[in-house]
């Protein structure tokens, strides 16, 4: 079993984009809201690892 660490965030979209440049991670699987304008749920991977 596999634990991973949950934040909520203002401006979703861009703190992603923040955190891929940052350390390198990569967007697995994304869910945004009606109009797109931000993340419901959103989980980053590092070398194949959940982030």
């Amino acid at each position: 079993m596999k634990n991973y660490t949950q934040v909520y965030v203002k401006n979703s979209i861009e703190a992603a984009k923040t955190y891929c440049k940052a350390f390198g991670a990569d967007i697995t699987f994304e869910i945004k809201n009606g109009n797109g304008t931000a993340y419901e749920h959103c989980e980053l991977s590092v070398n194949g690892e959940g982030f």
